[in-house]
């Protein structure tokens, strides 16, 4: 294992001691053996300890009682409570560097074990699951301090959050064209959101799914269409015939430069793309949507039509592999920040309902929860 000098080792514990998120995403991972120095070292476990039971940062008088339990032999609490001061006499300084080679130490860490996993994970075919291993090495430490939010914290940052911050989170919403439904979820479809459309049997899921996402691309914002059922063209024709607002036998009828009039004419309106992409049934993978979204160009939408036609993960009941799909989903709408919406079938008793509701979803209602 890499040492660091005391002198490092101290700053390092003063930026976990001054940050809870950092202390949170970092503390997880890196072990109190990182510190060579006992005293630091016990300083650092203290801190983890208590942060751990109580989720808040203890001050420097919880610290000093506290540490009277982690007094090695041969040492004295004094010896100790000197440390602690010295550390916590640095929490206000710049602990950038500290943190980054911090979060680079419990990253390289979770990549070798990650690697390591993966040998097994080949032998056995399992390469999916080898792209999940390495991607979650890649995310240990990239929490943001943004994940803390304390609610009683700054008064002016709470009333500008009411006066500007709803402006500024619906500007940054994708509408769905339809205004009662707007205004129902804040303006249309958030980033890191996923919205599920639920509809009947042979109800127009896929109608609905391309109505939505012209809407989108009419608004000015770009779409990645992602079909698990029909082909390229057949979802380029519902594009078509969207946007001209004709069924594509009369908007082309054998018209070539008419058609190419009219789609130059729609392509100079439109300030963003609209990008299609197939995979058939039961092959698209969590980790393959992960990549096919950013390899687009820069989507503000993202649809899948439908999510449930994707590969399933793990192991277990329908129910369960669903739910671990849709989860897997969501997390990737929060990772690439862009809103994910696709369709789900309702169940018999919807028939006979003129309100289809979250109790109708079909094979998993936990899918309700997960949006």
């Amino acid at each position: 294992m890499e040492t660091y000098d005391v002198e490092f080792q101290r700053g390092l514990v003063a930026a976990l001691w001054a940050s809870p998120a950092k202390l949170a995403n970092v503390g997880k991972d890196l072990p109190p053996a990182f510190f060579s120095e006992e005293l630091v070292a016990g300083v650092y476990t203290c801190l983890l300890d208590h942060f751990n039971k109580y989720r808040v940062l203890p001050d420097l008088g919880a610290i000093s009682e506290e540490l009277k339990e982690y007094v090695q032999r041969g040492r004295k609490w004094g010896e100790y409570l000197e440390e602690a001061r010295n550390i916590h006499s640095r929490i206000k300084g710049d602990h950038t560097y500290y943190l980054s080679k911090a979060t680079d130490f419990v990253r390289k860490a979770a990549l070798e074990e990650a690697l390591y996993d993966s040998r097994g994970l080949i032998e056995q075919g399992k390469l999916d699951d080898v792209a999940s291993r390495m991607q979650k090495a890649f995310r240990v430490g990239s929490v943001g301090e943004d994940q803390y939010y304390d609610l009683l914290g700054s008064l002016d940052e709470r009333v500008k959050q009411y006066e500007e911050g709803d402006k500024e989170d619906r500007a940054k919403r994708i509408t769905c064209g339809i205004g009662p439904i707007d205004d129902a979820i804040r303006g249309g479809f958030g980033p890191g959101e996923l919205a599920i459309v639920l509809v009947l049997a042979k109800s127009g899921k896929s109608t609905t799914l391309v109505n939505f996402g012209a809407n989108a691309l009419l608004a000015g914002k770009g779409v990645l269409h992602i079909s698990l059922e029909n082909n390229r063209r057949i979802v380029a024709e519902r594009y078509d015939t969207r946007l001209f607002g004709k069924p594509v036998g009369l908007l082309y009828g054998g018209k070539s430069e008419a058609f190419k009039s009219a789609m130059k004419t729609l392509r100079e309106k439109l300030t963003k793309s609209l990008e299609i992409m197939y995979f058939p049934n039961g092959t698209l993978t969590l980790p393959q949507l992960s990549t096919v979204i950013a390899g687009a160009k820069n989507p503000d939408l993202v649809i899948i039509d439908f999510a449930d036609y994707m590969r399933m993960p793990g192991d277990g009941d329908l129910r369960h592999k669903l739910s671990d799909l849709y989860k897997g989903v969501r997390q990737i709408a929060v990772e690439h920040q862009v809103p994910i919406l696709t369709a789900s079938q309702a169940n018999r008793p919807a028939f006979d309902r003129k309100i289809v509701g979250m109790e109708n979803f079909a094979e998993c209602f936990e899918k309700a929860g997960i949006m």
